[in-house]
């Protein structure tokens, strides 16, 4: 099985967080990612 089919099938649900501050460029990081993802029709809601 190929590294991204491990990735989906080994994922989690995480229900206890750390109290931690978030990086600024790992948050545009992400959301530069959710961005480029396709989308049905192209329709984009941002």
């Amino acid at each position: 099985m190929n590294k991204d089919l491990q990735f989906i099938f080994s994922r989690r649900s995480i229900r206890k967080y750390q109290d931690r501050e978030v990086p600024d460029q790992m948050i545009t990081d992400l959301l530069e990612a959710g961005m480029a993802a396709p989308s049905a029709v192209k329709k984009d809601p941002w």
